[in-house]
């Protein structure tokens, strides 16, 4: 039976995912594209249940180098949403992703790597397949495993039939929302916080070497930070204290962790981890609520 894609969902606006990453081996080995998906709609659906949040599910390649100069690929599963996450939130994904059959790594959370496609998305309760709108028309991707190297593929609706998805979920096609004015400002705050932080972090041993200076320049580009109208010191001043005040309160969870992420690469982009470096994360940590165990259990994640 062919594939009928029945309208279409806006996926959210959020940059930012909860990553987990797990060897092709113990994903892709022995187990069909469908069965994959298998696995992971029970998380979905239990998330969803547990704080209401709609999510997007994403899967992709990563590959990482090791000092032999070889290459490691490792099957990425993201989860991608926006609203106000707790604690509780993250340890319930954390959870559901533990139950699996699979070794999958703890979360951390990243910037949406580039080499992933959305799969499946929960919103209202339901679970949907989720096509990518391209110029050529709507496409599915899906991970092959073959020879050790992974490899994502996409097919079109004539390409595949029903029986190779979920049974009974309805396919719709996966859209990129346009931002409203609270979500550019609110990204805007964040720019302004992380960018304050991070440079007192670069700073905080009294000196500036290259790698942390390129570390700023690579991440606050001056091109978005001048579209952001943060290039200007006044406006940059303003901001950082709003962000101060009001961060706390309009940002959920994981998106405190992502900053976290952040400065942290900030603390490392020298090569060293100085003390005073790492105190000036904890300080942002508390500015954003954020209690001093659970950064240092999430900070161990990224080491």
């Amino acid at each position: 039976m062919s594939i009928v894609i029945e309208g279409e969902v806006a996926l959210p606006l959020n940059p930012n995912c909860f990553l987990f990453a797990a060897r092709p081996n113990d994903v892709l080995r022995n187990r069909s594209w469908l069965e994959v998906q298998k696995v992971a709609i029970p998380i979905l659906e239990e998330f969803h249940g547990t704080c209401g949040i709609d999510t997007t599910l994403w899967f992709g390649r990563q590959a990482e180098i090791n000092r032999f100069n070889q290459e490691h690929a490792y099957v990425t599963m993201m989860f991608v949403f926006d609203g106000l996450s707790s604690r509780e939130d993250l340890k319930a994904i954390e959870t559901q992703v533990k139950s699996t059959q699979i070794a999958w790594s703890p979360g951390t959370m990243t910037p949406l790597p580039r080499r992933a496609f959305p799969s499946l998305i929960v919103k209202s309760g339901k679970v949907y397949q989720v096509w990518i709108r391209t110029d050529d028309g709507p496409r599915s991707g899906h991970l092959t495993y073959d020879n050790e190297l992974v490899r994502i593929r996409f097919h079109s609706p004539d390409d595949v039939d029903s029986s190779q998805f979920v049974r009974m979920i309805r396919h719709i096609e996966g859209t990129r929302q346009q931002p409203r004015p609270p979500d550019i400002e609110l990204e805007r705050l964040k720019m302004a916080f992380a960018l304050r932080i991070s440079e007192r972090i670069v700073e905080a041993d009294g000196k500036v070497v290259d790698g942390e200076a390129h570390f700023i320049e690579h991440t606050f580009p001056f091109e978005l930070l001048d579209k952001m109208g943060l290039t200007d010191i006044t406006a940059l001043d303003k901001a950082w204290e709003q962000s101060c005040e009001q961060l706390p309160n309009l940002l959920g969870h994981h998106e405190k962790l992502a900053l976290i992420g952040i400065f942290f690469a900030a603390c490392h982009s020298g090569g060293t981890l100085a003390t005073e470096e790492m105190r000036v994360l904890k300080d942002a940590a508390v500015l954003l609520g954020l209690e001093g165990s659970e950064v240092v259990e999430y900070i161990s994640r990224l080491w």
